[in-house]
């Protein structure tokens, strides 16, 4: 492959519209309202709303104008609307050919990296056995239960997106996280702390900027146990819950290193998952956290 047919695979490989989306243009012009489509698909009206906002930015144009008698669409909408009905159609037939339709569905499970080995360790291979496991950032799991493709969730609350997964929560409780370090790990006086980040991190940023502490940025990963093998080489600290902490690692309570605050995690499950087999899988779930629960 040549070099511009590179940079034309790679610009055009991030224009796909997912099936959720077209499900979703499909519901607003079929009920005539956002609110009433949200009801339709078990989503939220802030969550349909931008999943069309998602749509038209990509597209550039409006698929639907508001007024007296709800949602219309406009020209550029009754175009999408028409191919939206063809993807949703291929998606369903190309499901059938596998012979998904008429057997359990599998349950898609969306998992904060933090939790991961904490789940694998206390979940048997045959309740997994129906599983399919996404294991990403916070901001992932979160968008994935809003856009419906992702059927339960276990992640850290961002402020932002609280208010959209408010209907869903299932559970939730503080983690408290603490700074760690390898036994190993010395800090020459007067040197920048140095981090091993994700993208994104502003926890201990936050706190060491608040505390006047100077800082680096020694290793930035969005792998979770990418963060803890450079912790465990002794490159620098980060932070984990305290009940989490590996036991190649300690926890780092030197005097230059600020307290952090507490972050909220949530179990959430979407209200249109509600099999008896999803149920049972979520019961499972439910105790892992009990010890840490606070509502």
């Amino acid at each position: 492959m040549t070099y511009q047919e590179r940079f034309v695979h790679s610009r055009h490989r991030h224009l796909n519209v997912p099936i959720e989306i077209a499900r979703t243009v499909i519901a607003v012009s079929e009920a005539g309202s956002f609110s009433k489509a949200g009801e339709m698909l078990s989503l939220s009206q802030p969550a349909v709303s931008s999943q069309i906002k998602r749509i038209q930015s990509l597209l550039g144009g409006s698929l639907f104008t508001r007024g007296p008698s709800g949602a219309t669409p406009t020209q550029l909408g009754k175009l999408v609307l028409n191919q939206a009905h063809r993807m949703v159609e291929a998606n369903d037939q190309m499901v059938r050919l596998g012979g998904a339709v008429g057997g359990p569905q599998p349950i898609r499970l969306g998992i904060n990296t933090l939790f991961v080995r904490e789940l694998l360790r206390n979940q048997s291979l045959e309740t997994l056995a129906n599983v399919v496991i996404h294991a990403g950032s916070s901001a992932e799991i979160c968008e994935g239960l809003l856009e419906r493709y992702i059927d339960i969730g276990c992640f850290l609350g961002e402020h932002e997106s609280d208010a959209d997964i408010a209907t869903l929560v299932v559970k939730q409780w503080e983690e408290q996280f603490v700074w760690v370090r390898s036994p190993r790990f010395v800090l020459s006086h007067g040197l920048p702390i140095p981090l091993l980040t994700w993208p994104g991190e502003q926890l201990m940023v936050a706190a060491l900027t608040k505390s006047g502490a100077p800082y680096r940025i020694a290793f930035n990963s969005p792998d979770h146990h990418a963060q803890l093998a450079a912790a465990e080489a002794g490159i620098g600290l980060t932070v984990i819950p305290r009940r989490l902490i590996p036991p190649d690692l300690v926890e780092a309570k030197e005097y230059y290193l600020p307290r952090l605050p507490p972050s909220k995690a949530y179990l959430c499950a979407r209200t249109d998952a509600g099999s008896n087999q999803a149920a049972s899988f979520l019961g499972t779930l439910s105790p892992l956290f009990s010890s840490a629960a606070v509502a």
